[in-house]
């Protein structure tokens, strides 16, 4: 039988299981503790590796904006050279044209007084030119 202690209330038997209750509890204690410790800690840190992972995410999302930035850029100015180009094209298309009519011009001036036969090719041939003239510019900046 084990040993006795008498009590107010009764006989509390040696040891006390009220203090090996209390023991227990504060060693669960310690135990719950440490392990919420290591788990907060494995927490934090797997927080920290996802906030890493953003930086790293938005640092090559502006690597990229910068990137198409510069390609939107370059291709803009690639426009304006090509569309300068094409203008400059156009006007000597014109200027040159100008100088036929000017030089059909001055042949229908001459043939007015000889030939009327002659005059009406020269002014379909003018109107011709003129034709090709309107079907050229409408052609180059419909693919402008």
């Amino acid at each position: 039988m084990p040993n006795r202690i008498p009590s107010l209330g009764g006989v509390v038997p040696v040891p006390d299981p009220t203090k090996l209750t209390t023991d227990a509890v504060d060693k669960a204690k310690v135990e719950v503790d440490v392990r919420l410790s290591s788990m907060k800690e494995l927490m934090d840190e797997k927080f920290r590796g996802v906030a890493a992972e953003f930086a790293m995410r938005d640092t090559a999302l502006q690597a990229a904006l910068k990137a198409a930035e510069a390609a939107v850029r370059q291709q803009n100015e690639s426009n304006t050279v090509a569309i300068d180009k094409s203008a400059t094209a156009f006007t000597k298309q014109i200027d040159g044209l100008d100088e036929k009519i000017n030089d059909l011009k001055e042949r229908m001036s001459e043939l007015s007084s000889k030939n009327y036969g002659a005059i009406g090719a020269y002014i379909v041939g003018a109107v011709g030119i003129i034709a090709i003239v309107i079907t050229l510019a409408a052609t180059l900046f419909r693919h402008v």
